[in-house]
This record gives structure tokens, C-alpha cells and sequence, in this order.
């Protein structure tokens, strides 16, 4: 499904669609720009079990691994990859 730019505002009024955070000049004739973060997240392991949480690590920009918290870790930072 393709919506104009007034189409993604009203599905926002209307609650349908949420964008946060959202940037007036990111929206397009119909189309939202999103960016990549400083962070790119891939699962650790190669096939994935949906009745347990997946392991899951994080890469920088500058390629530094770093692993990411489970749910319920403490914080939600990052900590740096256990050798």
C-alpha cells in the first residue's frame, strides 16, 4: 500500500501509524525517509528459536562489536562484547 503525504499524516492523527520521532521534512509526496542509527543489531546465532529470546550483538560505524542486553539487563546501554 502506497499513502500520500497527507495519508501518513491522518493515519498519524488517527493513531494507525506512529513515527518518533518525527520530522516534518523527512516526509515526502508518499513516502517517510528513515535513517540509519550509529548501531546495526544481527542475532548471534544462524537459525532462530521464536519461544526464546535470541542472542543479538550490535556493530558501530567504526565496525566495533558490542553486545546488546538481554531484557533484563539493568541498562539499556550498550556493554562491551565478552571475549
Amino acid at each position: 500500500m502506497i499513502l500520500t503525504d497527507a495519508e501518513i499524516l491522518a493515519c498519524m492523527q488517527a493513531g494507525t501509524i506512529k513515527i518518533e520521532p518525527f520530522d516534518p521534512t523527512c516526509l515526502g509526496s508518499n513516502s517517510y525517509d528513515v535513517h540509519l542509527g550509529r548501531m546495526l543489531g544481527e542475532y548471534v546465532e544462524r537459525e532462530l528459536d521464536a519461544k526464546k529470546h535470541n542472542r543479538k550483538r550490535a556493530l558501530s560505524r567504526t565496525g566495533e562489536e558490542r553486545k546488546v542486553p538481554t531484557a533484563s539487563a539493568q541498562s539499556s546501554n550498550f556493554t562491551k562484547k565478552d571475549q
